[in-house]
């Protein structure tokens, strides 16, 4: 995995595959970049992957659409047998409305990639600034997980933020705000996971872990949406802990 999607973590690839080949250089080096890709560069010669993944609808194609980078004089078993298509190694009739927005995605993306990263980071270093100042004052054990607490920006996807209140349920806090907010207390491919394999191997405690909010921003976010997030968020959080917060007032301004 290139890049993880619950704390957003960008792994070091390339060093992987230096020592895999170092090894054994006939062993095949596959990476599921789903997640870095329109997050962050990818190129599949520095990484220098046999084999690489991603899907459409993380960069606005539509869901059911992905593709699979083979290098070339990789020679791959067929995953379905009968016709000829995707040169003879995937039978079946393309569907070219999919291949078609597949490809401007890619296109839009490769010209406005690095705004839109920026445009990520700074609404979610605002996300995670306000949830600070609402619930500071509270004096609630608060963190963030991954790269992000130990200030290594360039090793953090830009669009995902893993903050942890301990001593509270993420999950049960989630479930009264899913009409309102849409976030997860883990992977949103795992979202009925009871206790994240990605937090234990960082070895979380249980408590930060069960409080874990997986929260995550996009091109169209806007500021006005990252206060009201964390403004219900912080709330529900309070109302969990004390039956009856008090009113939510930011220490500071955020910018």
């Amino acid at each position: 995995m290139l890049a993880n999607n619950e704390i957003g973590a960008i792994q070091d690839i390339t060093t992987i595959v230096r020592l895999v080949k170092a090894k054994d250089p006939q062993i095949l080096v596959h990476t599921d970049a789903a997640q870095a890709i329109g997050k962050i560069p990818v190129n599949v010669q520095n990484l220098g992957v046999d084999l690489l993944t991603l899907v459409g609808h993380k960069i606005g194609a539509p869901k059911g659409c992905a593709v699979l980078y083979i290098r070339k004089g990789v020679n791959l078993t067929k995953f379905l047998h009968g016709g000829g298509q995707e040169f003879n190694r995937r039978a079946g009739t393309e569907s070219v409305p999919l291949i078609v927005a597949m490809g401007e995605a890619a296109r839009i993306w490769n010209q406005e990639g690095i705004q839109i990263a920026q445009h990520s980071t700074r609404m979610r270093d605002r996300l995670a600034a306000r949830l600070r100042d609402l619930l500071s004052p509270s004096g609630l054990p608060l963190r963030v997980n991954g790269p992000l607490a130990a200030g290594l920006f360039d090793a953090a996807l830009p669009n995902v933020l893993s903050i942890a209140v301990g001593g509270i349920s993420a999950s049960s806090i989630l479930a009264t705000l899913r009409e309102d907010l849409a976030a997860s207390a883990a992977a949103a491919c795992h979202s009925d996971s009871v206790a994240s394999p990605v937090l234990k191997a960082i070895h979380l405690s249980p408590s930060y872990a069960s409080g874990t909010f997986r929260l995550s921003v996009g091109r169209h976010t806007t500021q006005k949406e990252i206060d009201q997030a964390a403004d219900l968020l912080a709330s529900a959080i309070l109302q969990q802990v004390w039956h009856s917060p008090p009113p939510l007032k930011p220490k500071s301004k955020v910018q």
